[in-house]
């Protein structure tokens, strides 16, 4: 009778934490999925920023810049 408790009682107690861990994953992993996606959002804005401000920068070495003053044609004197 003891042993026949036993196993009702691990049985019962499997259950409860299949029901439980089932409970949980189905609470915790799509917000850990959202969390993870708006992590790869971050990071690609961060990426795509970063492009922009380089290509950015690259347009500013070719552009001369406004301090060059004006081009003024000279006669070499003799």
């Amino acid at each position: 009778m003891r042993g026949m408790i036993g196993v009702i009682k691990t049985i019962f107690f499997l259950l409860v934490f299949f029901y439980v861990a089932r409970f949980i994953s189905r609470v915790l992993v799509p917000f850990f999925r959202a969390v993870t996606d708006i992590n790869q959002r971050q990071k690609q804005s961060e990426r795509e920023q970063s492009f922009v401000q380089y290509t950015e920068k690259k347009k500013v070495k070719n552009k001369p810049s406004d301090d060059d003053g004006e081009y003024v044609d000279y006669k070499e004197v003799n």
